[in-house]
Parts: structure tokens; C-alpha cells; sequence
């Protein structure tokens, strides 16, 4: 049984806007007492973070952040993870988690100490409001049980899995563009744009409901009933 009098203590080294989505997150819809370590830079979004919450705190360094947490999230692009990684004291306490979909889990162990435990974990920035998929991988109970929180987790075996599923992002601005499209048809067919929007929304939300109450291998078929 989890301690609840334990205080996670989460380092954010970089903060940009997927770090700042799941900040947000933990604020809103974590129920796990914590403490949150903000590096300096973004200056005007740290200080909104810190604002936000009693329990988020704006470091002096990305050290500082290492010094104060046990959980460090990595959310600097590539290229600065090349650059800072390698500059960074890790202790045997420290746990990363990589946000930087792009950079193989390999790489990031070659920059850090061999005994340093790593996971990658990747959201969509809906996380902000505790939905939407998420992806870890290794598998780890405890990165499971905090994301779990803030949306969906989907655990995978291996990089490529991973990359596959991020592909399915791209589906994102397709899907808006259907709904665009959909709802301006019915406003140029006598309804306001709000009704037009107002049903087209209840449809779309009805499809994606009954695939969700369907087992999964009779969703492949479901087409079929529509036509």
C-alpha cells in the first residue's frame, strides 16, 4: 500500500510547453502530495507555474533541480540534452524520465551515470486536462501510477512500438479538419454554426463511445454496421 505521507519530489529540467501541460496536470488532478522543481529558464512561464501552486518552486540551475528532487523530467530539445546531460551530478536516488520522443532511451543512458534508472514517457499536451493517451516505456509501476492520474497510459515493449503510436498523432489536425468542414456544411444548410457544431460534436462523441463499449477486436468491423 502507497505511503500517502510520501512527498514525491519532481525536477523539471526545462521547462517548455509539454513540461508545462504535465506541471499543470499534477497541480490539477494528481492526488499525491509532492513538491515540484522548476528550472530557471522560461522565465515568464516559470513564474506563472510557480504562481499556480504553493508546492512549485523556481530553481537557481538545472542542478539545483537535481539537488532538490528525486524524479527529474528531461523536456529540453536534443540538442540541449546533448549539451546539459553530460554537465549534470546524478545520485543513486535519481530516477529520469525523457520527455524528447525524438531521442532513443540508448542515447540518453550513454549521457548519464550506467546505473541511473530511465524511462520515456510521452503525452499529448490534452494532458493538461487529465486526458488523452499516454506513452511510457519501460514499463515502471510508480511512473505508471503518477501519469495514470493525468490521462491514459499506454505501456509499450519497445521503441518502435512507441513510434508507431506517436505516428497516430498526425491523425490530430485531419480529425479537427473533418469537424471544421462538417460543421461549416450544416451552417451553409440554414443552422447557425453553434447548432451545427452542437450536433455534429454529440455524433462524433456517440461513434467514439460505442467503439469504446466494443471489444477490441470487433472494432475493426464496426464500419460495416454503418454503411
Amino acid at each position: 500500500m502507497e505511503n500517502t505521507k510520501t512527498v514525491l519530489k519532481i525536477g523539471f529540467v526545462g521547462v517548455g510547453t509539454m513540461a508545462s501541460a504535465i506541471v499543470r496536470a499534477l497541480i490539477s488532478h494528481s492526488s499525491k502530495n509532492m513538491q515540484i522543481f522548476l528550472s530557471p529558464r522560461s522565465a515568464e512561464r516559470t513564474k506563472e507555474l510557480a504562481a499556480a501552486s504553493e508546492i512549485v518552486t523556481v530553481t537557481g540551475s538545472n542542478q539545483e533541480v537535481l539537488d532538490h528532487a528525486d524524479w527529474i523530467i528531461l523536456g529540453v530539445t536534443p540538442q540541449v540534452a546533448e549539451k546539459v546531460l553530460p554537465t549534470l551530478k546524478f545520485n543513486k536516488n535519481h530516477h529520469l524520465i525523457s520527455l524528447i520522443s525524438p531521442v532513443s532511451l540508448a542515447r540518453i543512458k550513454e549521457m548519464v551515470p550506467a546505473e541511473l534508472a530511465v524511462n520515456k514517457v510521452v503525452p499529448l499536451p490534452f494532458i493538461e486536462h487529465g486526458t488523452g493517451p499516454i506513452l511510457l516505456y519501460p514499463d515502471n509501476d510508480e511512473i505508471y501510477s503518477l501519469f495514470s492520474e493525468l490521462g491514459h497510459v499506454v505501456t509499450v515493449e519497445n521503441e518502435y512500438q512507441l513510434d508507431a503510436l506517436i505516428t497516430v498523432t498526425a491523425l490530430a489536425s485531419p480529425f479537427y479538419r473533418v469537424l471544421s468542414e462538417v460543421i461549416d456544411w450544416g451552417s451553409e444548410h440554414d443552422l447557425s454554426v453553434e447548432k451545427s457544431a452542437d450536433y455534429t460534436l454529440a455524433f462524433f462523441d456517440a461513434l467514439l463511445h460505442r467503439a469504446q463499449e466494443t471489444d477490441t477486436n470487433e472494432i475493426l468491423d464496426l464500419w460495416r454496421e454503418m454503411t
